[in-house]
């Protein structure tokens, strides 16, 4: 387990609208929580003072030119289950 991230003072954007001012847990590479009251009490936290900015979750870009030695551009569904296997597993 790694140490957690607590934002403070941050604009989070969630699917039901902008949140703010809240503050933002972050754990293991995930989101463990987020809140408009005050924030949890995290004594081996991380702090980071988001000073108003907007938190916008990662992005992931899905644009592949193939792997594994297939190239997307071959068109090929017979490459698609070991592509799509591959990046499942490394991203």
């Amino acid at each position: 387990m790694t140490q957690p991230l607590l934002i403070l003072n941050a604009r989070a954007a969630l699917p039901e609208g902008t949140a703010a001012p809240c503050w933002i847990v972050c754990q293991d590479g995930h989101i463990a929580g987020i809140g408009s009251d005050a924030p949890p009490i995290l004594p081996d936290a991380e702090i980071l003072d988001a000073q108003g900015g907007l938190v916008l979750p990662g992005f992931i870009d899905v644009h592949t030119h193939g792997g594994m030695l297939h190239d997307t551009m071959d068109a090929s569904p017979d490459t698609l289950p070991s592509l799509s296997a591959f990046y499942a597993q490394h991203g």
